[in-house]
């Protein structure tokens, strides 16, 4: 698989994460949502400048944008989770958290 396909497919696996459409991803950073397409496919690569444009607006590191190994180490996955878990309200976070004390004894209490 080429740079450009796996780049695209890492763009779009991160527009989802945010439940972002191509549209409102495109007006984040600055683009035409016909163009976050040719990205996501692999059809259209980007200038430096545009890489620079979308880690700034995104708020992810160049590497998180070419992290295309699957397997992350346990610091990772908790940056990540920690990540999503910024995006929630007070009232939700209680939430997670309860259900996740819940999961935890479910699993660890076999």
């Amino acid at each position: 698989m080429s740079l450009s396909t796996l780049f695209g497919k890492k763009l779009k696996e991160i527009r989802e994460s945010r439940k972002q459409t191509q549209q409102q991803f495109a007006e984040v950073v600055g683009l035409e949502p016909t163009t976050i397409g040719l990205i996501e496919t692999g059809k259209r690569t980007i200038s430096f400048k545009t890489l620079e444009r979308i880690a700034s607006k995104l708020d992810v590191s160049y590497y998180e944008l070419f992290d295309f190994e699957q397997n992350k180490t346990d610091e990772q996955l908790i940056k990540s989770i920690e990540k999503e878990l910024n995006k929630f309200e007070s009232k939700y976070l209680k939430l997670i958290l309860n259900i996740l004390k819940l999961f935890a004894d479910f699993v660890l209490n076999k």
